[in-house]
């Protein structure tokens, strides 16, 4: 997998690994279709399709809505889970903290174009 740096609009200059997915038998169509640029530590920053658009679309990262406090099986909400993972004492946090976003289920939520 090869590296690219690129800037979007959430920010940059990125390196990212540039992921490519194949299509194979489609005649008329790049032997790429579409290319995922993933920066380590944040996530995918762009994509670009050439499945069914000329020119293709682009989408990339624009920004990140803040991660929640106690959010410990990275779902992306603070539930019944978190709660019972907080109890059992494996990852403790000030319960003021974890009550403050208990049943908030937008917690790292990228934000794409």
């Amino acid at each position: 997998m090869e590296s690219e740096e690129l800037s979007v609009s959430f920010g940059g200059p990125f390196t990212a690994c540039v992921n490519r997915k194949h299509n194979e038998g489609e005649p008329g169509i790049p032997y790429w279709y579409q290319y995922f640029y993933i920066v380590p530590d944040l996530g995918m920053v762009k994509e670009v399709d050439w499945r069914n658009d000329t020119p293709p679309r682009n989408t990339e990262l624009v920004g990140i809505q803040d991660p929640c406090v106690g959010d410990f099986d990275e779902d992306g909400d603070v539930d019944g889970i978190d709660l019972s993972i907080q109890a059992g004492d494996v990852a403790t946090v000030d319960l003021k903290y974890f009550a403050e976003y208990f049943g908030a289920n937008n917690c790292v939520t990228m934000i794409y174009n």
